[in-house]
């Protein structure tokens, strides 16, 4: 899916996001769905849009813009796993000093960040995968749909959803 408004992360449209500051139609469905989940206390997969939506709906917030990040890559897992994933996306997970774990993070090194308003900051590592506890979220920010259902990237995925819930 597209961009999601940065207003839903409280921040500046920057010149990097396919979105503005106003809620797309799909936006406010979307979001008002997640809220729903909350307030039942569902467990929420949120799939690249869907993991930065979550992030957003924890508190985090979203970096507008990475570069070169597109393709297969690795990611390394908590446990000290190297597992092949897909990538198409341009954003990066930011989570908020709240309760989360980061799951898995992209083992590229990352030369190009922007967020906010084109302001450079530097990152570290890109989450990947990340747990949100007290949402019973599940942010993922590959592509699982798209690999094979027994590849090791689904497997993992499964198997820490059948622990953590």
């Amino acid at each position: 899916g597209g961009d999601i408004s940065p207003t839903l992360y409280g921040r500046a449209v920057s010149t990097y996001t396919g979105a503005s500051s106003k809620l797309s139609l799909r936006d406010q469905i979307e979001w008002d769905l997640m809220q729903r989940a909350k307030e039942l206390g569902c467990a929420i997969v949120g799939v690249c849009r869907g993991g930065q939506m979550l992030t957003a709906l924890a508190g985090g917030y979203l970096i507008q813009h990475v570069n070169n990040h597109v393709g297969q890559h690795m990611i390394e897992t908590v446990d000290h796993q190297l597992i092949s994933v897909n990538s198409i996306h341009h954003q990066m997970m930011m989570p908020a000093d709240t309760n989360h774990e980061v799951v898995a993070w992209s083992s590229n090194v990352l030369s190009d960040v922007h967020i906010d308003v084109d302001r450079d900051v530097p990152v570290e590592r890109e989450p990947e995968f990340i747990y949100y506890p007290d949402l019973k979220g599940f942010a993922i920010q590959w592509h699982p749909e798209a690999m094979k259902a027994g590849s090791q990237a689904t497997s993992y995925i499964v198997d820490f959803m059948e622990k953590a819930l």
